[in-house]
């Protein structure tokens, strides 16, 4: 697994491990390795590149490493690009983890046979690697924005960064009728772990939208600011990119339903924030959750 020590892997690999899976995770670790207890099932390599005879030697390769933060992306685009282009070898069942950025913005419900036309940076990296996969009969996983708790925690995705403005006593929100879709990371584990026990004849070069809802931003701010009781406040649009996708393809050939909501992942956030999580934020809204 590659990004095995970030927001997502951090959450995934303990999924594996737990199913007696043997993981070797290669991260270059820019923000800790996000496993405090060892297993001796998991060997971490702080590397960003992955030997060809590492991925021969595995029977399927999970691919997460990339830069998704567009402040990371402005500061250093060379570096950014050519880190989000690269893939390891692409053997017998490679999973890409791709994002419905590579969509672009619509309107419109999105299916896994629409055309992909990206309008940010990270899109049409993603959008160029898929093609590359896919040709090669790998698997595509378009997550939409992940939201929930993690060991390696992100507060950069929608919800996520929702939950922290939130705890500063307001959410902003710039317009709000634009559309978001969102997924909780613990269903996002789960949908990994069944592409790996999946026959591979069912997914092979194909790619799944993994999607849980489809909201306006003013909902989604409605929804964190009911938890922590903090205000919205609504100013002039300053993007009205909309993505909205479809799991109908994930449902009918895979049976696989989230079972987690935006509403569940805030729940379990702010718990884990009262119990000592994001120490970075231990000073926010502390006397009014408390």
């Amino acid at each position: 697994m590659t990004g095995g020590c970030g927001y997502i892997g951090s959450q995934l690999v303990p999924h594996l491990l737990a199913e007696g899976h043997k993981v070797v995770v290669f991260d270059p670790q820019f923000f800790g390795d996000g496993h405090p207890a060892h297993n001796p099932n998991l060997t971490l390599v702080k590397e960003t590149s992955v030997p060809v005879e590492s991925v021969l030697a595995s029977d399927a390769v999970i691919h997460l490493a990339s830069i998704s933060n567009n402040d990371m992306y402005a500061r250093n685009e060379t570096l950014t690009m050519a880190m989000n282009r690269t893939l390891p070898e692409i053997g017998p069942r490679f999973i890409y983890a791709s994002s419905v950025a590579a969509y672009g913005t619509s309107e419109e419900v999105l299916t896994e046979d629409m055309p992909l036309k990206p309008t940010t940076p990270y899109g049409e990296d993603k959008a160029y690697c898929e093609e590359q996969v896919l040709r090669k009969g790998g698997v595509v996983v378009r997550s939409a924005s992940v939201c929930g708790h993690s060991q390696n925690m992100r507060f950069d995705t929608t919800v996520n960064r929702m939950f922290k403005d939130g705890l500063k006593g307001s959410i902003t929100v710039n317009g709000g009728s634009q559309k978001r879709c969102h997924v909780h990371i613990q269903d996002l584990c789960r949908f990994y772990k069944l592409l790996l026990n999946t026959p591979e004849h069912m997914i092979r070069g194909q790619a799944f939208n993994v999607v849980e809802s489809n909201q306006s931003v003013s909902y989604t701010a409605d929804v964190v600011s009911d938890h922590l009781e903090c205000s919205v406040k609504t100013g002039p649009a300053t993007d009205d990119r909309s993505y909205m996708v479809s799991g109908a393809k994930a449902m009918t050939i895979l049976d696989f339903v989230p079972k987690m909501t935006v509403d569940l992942a805030v729940h379990f956030m702010k718990a884990h924030y009262r119990n000592g999580a994001y120490k970075d934020m231990a000073s926010l809204g502390k006397q009014r959750l408390m």
